[in-house]
């Protein structure tokens, strides 16, 4: 048996998994590795996820390409040693007394890519709680991710993103990012509150930082699923829009959109400018947006008891998550 957890560091998804273990295997404490980190006692192993990935029609190479395979590092609760497993199928730890520390194991990951992985989501949202491969489960982490993908997928329909520029380590990138309004805010707050802690933790450096925030985790899962589904779907085969002006960077920009994610190279020097109004029209666009609230007029017509039969004009705060609260501005300033 086998339970499988996808994480996303650096760019990109990792799939990693537990396998079954009987108590004869926890006689000894966990052996270190070259880190000093121990290994997981039962981390599947990237060949037995990779055969896994196979059974279930995810994967269709023989091999495990070289650059596919990492060791990566998770902080996990940990009695005496020995990790929690993630679900009680998989054994049981011996003499379980005191209170749980967290502690880092390694474990053996391979890079899963977004059409893989978008396979592997479609396969968990079908069979549903039913085991499409005898022996695999899926673990809270990658239910996690299937949200992220489901989020996204709804960000898109809702027209909910933005185009925009961001720099890293003195090159230009065009991205999309999701635009988040205020009257959706209770179903973003639910998706990054959710986040698993293992997912939090997952890196492919062996030294312990300091954990990043869970927003910024929850985001990038949710920018990675939606900038992918938005260039794909603007990549027509056979398409083909009118030429670039190479010495423009607007248009060189906004044609890069609908490019595969890569540096804008070529036009570095140029990006420079174009990348900071960009990002000052994109923030401005964003203050409006997430506000919880938002003014507006009402004109009421004369009461009955109004001789002159004066109209009455005035300012009120209404709140964009519930339309049907409103608050006469005189009240609030």
């Amino acid at each position: 048996m086998i339970v499988l957890h996808v994480s996303y560091t650096d760019n990109r998804f990792f799939v990693w998994g537990e396998r079954s273990f009987g108590a004869g295997e926890l006689i000894s404490s966990p052996a270190p590795s070259v880190s000093g980190i121990p290994r997981m006692p039962w981390d599947a192993g990237s060949l037995a996820v990779h055969d896994i990935l196979k059974t279930a029609g995810i994967r269709h190479s023989r091999r495990i390409p070289a650059e596919s395979s990492a060791v990566a590092y998770v902080d996990l609760p940990a009695y005496n040693g020995y990790p929690l497993p993630s679900s009680p199928l998989l054994g049981e730890l011996p003499e379980i007394s005191g209170e749980p520390s967290v502690e880092r194991f390694s474990v053996e990951a391979l890079h899963i890519t977004h059409e893989e992985l978008t396979a592997l989501l479609q396969l968990i949202k079908e069979s549903r709680e039913k085991l499409p491969v005898p022996g695999l489960l899926w673990g809270n982490d990658l239910k996690y991710v299937l949200k992220g993908l489901e989020y996204a997928s709804l960000m898109v329909m809702r027209g909910t993103y933005l185009p925009g520029m961001e720099s890293s380590e003195g090159r230009y990138f065009s991205v999309w990012r999701p635009l988040h309004l205020a009257k959706y805010q209770d179903g973003y707050s639910a998706y990054v509150n959710s986040l698993p802690p293992v997912t939090g933790s997952f890196s492919l450096t062996s030294e312990r930082m300091q954990p990043d925030d869970t927003q910024d985790t929850a985001d990038s899962i949710l920018e990675a699923f939606l900038e992918e589904i938005v260039r794909r779907a603007q990549a027509v085969p056979g398409r083909r829009g009118k030429q670039v002006d190479k010495t423009n960077p607007h248009d060189i920009w906004l044609r890069s959109l609908t490019w595969p994610r890569s540096a804008l190279h070529r036009w570095n020097d140029e990006m420079g400018p174009l990348c900071t109004q960009v990002q000052e029209w994109t923030d401005s666009v964003k203050v409006v947006t997430n506000q919880p609230w938002r003014l507006f007029l009402r004109l009421e017509e004369p009461l009955s008891d109004n001789a002159e039969g004066t109209w009455t004009l005035s300012w009120h705060l209404q709140s964009a998550m519930d339309q049907t609260l409103t608050v006469p501005a005189e009240k609030v300033w």
